[in-house]
């Protein structure tokens, strides 16, 4: 009569579970670290003991980020302080982090628009002369930002996107008024001139 390989004790035909090491009692036929019971689905063998997936997975598998891994807390806190005794100190660069705030909600004397997003200088609309925010930008000639709606042709008015567009000192043109008033001239050239043949 064969042993089984948890309890060392006798295991008769009827409580028999066979393992990928041998026979186990159906009682012991269970995973090695947290206990659950087993079967053909989630059964995995190390070294002889029994593991389901998920606990072979943590102890043997790959480990790192993203590998279902979960850190404990004492590391999780030494990633982010450094040491285990600098536990509790706060960091300098957090306090920078904190909006600043006066004691009526208001902004402090020392803060700006520009230091909260508002857009900066440059980020003026050439033909308007507003803000323009990143969801609405169109780039135009020298990387300068334009609303979608001031896009347009200087010379008609157009409205053009970046296949259509053409600039000479940094005036947006479409390609037709650009072609007009820079181009090539003369004969031969779009013009035609009336007389006997």
């Amino acid at each position: 009569m064969p042993n089984c390989l948890r309890c060392q004790k006798a295991v008769y035909f009827v409580e028999q579970q066979t393992g990928p090491s041998g026979v186990y009692h159906k009682q012991c036929f269970n995973c090695k670290t947290c206990s659950k019971k087993l079967d053909s689905t989630n059964l995995t063998d190390k070294d002889g003991e029994i593991y389901c997936k998920t606990c072979y997975g943590r102890l043997f598998g790959p480990k790192g980020y993203g590998y279902n891994n979960t850190l404990s807390t004492e590391s999780k806190i030494t990633a982010n302080f450094g040491s285990s005794e600098n536990i509790g100190q706060k960091s300098a660069s957090t306090e920078d982090l904190k909006p600043r705030f006066g004691s009526s909600g208001n902004l402090s004397k020392g803060d700006s628009k520009e230091k909260l997003g508002s857009g900066s200088l440059s980020d003026k609309c050439p033909k308007c002369q507003k803000t323009v925010y990143f969801a609405e930008q169109m780039l135009g000639p020298g990387n300068s930002k334009y609303h979608k709606l001031c896009f347009t042709c200087s010379d008609c008015g157009k409205s053009v996107d970046s296949r259509t567009m053409a600039d000479k000192d940094n005036v947006l043109y479409c390609k037709g008024c650009h072609g007009r008033k820079f181009g090539p001239k003369g004969f031969g050239v779009g013009l035609t001139t009336e007389g006997p043949a």
